[in-house]
């Protein structure tokens, strides 16, 4: 279920994101692939600017961003590297955090 909706005045953007629907929810929750508003705005890059968060790729829709494919293994294992950009926890968006480097 969405966060109950509020108003922008109650939603303190320093911290949170103020979804479409007028759900709150937290930054760090932003562009994560998960749809924490209830209405994916949190996740699309028209309000949320998710195509501005290094990494954010979706490789099912054919897109890799910055990754390119430095050799593949009888055609099913690929070892990948970012092009560009700092590596950080794509999840977060921050320096700090967890995060895989492939």
């Amino acid at each position: 279920a969405p966060p109950p909706k509020t108003t922008p005045a109650n939603c303190d953007m320093k911290t949170h994101f103020l979804c479409a629907n007028h759900a709150c929810v937290l930054q760090d929750l932003l562009c994560d692939f998960n749809d924490d508003c209830g209405d994916y705005s949190d996740e699309m890059d028209q309000t949320a600017k998710c195509d501005q968060y290094i990494g954010r790729c979706d490789f099912e829709l054919g897109t890799s961003c910055d990754w390119t494919p430095l050799w593949q293994y009888d055609g099913n294992d690929t070892q990948w590297r970012i092009g560009s950009g700092v590596i950080r926890d794509h999840t977060t968006n921050h320096l700090t955090g967890h995060y895989l480097a492939i």
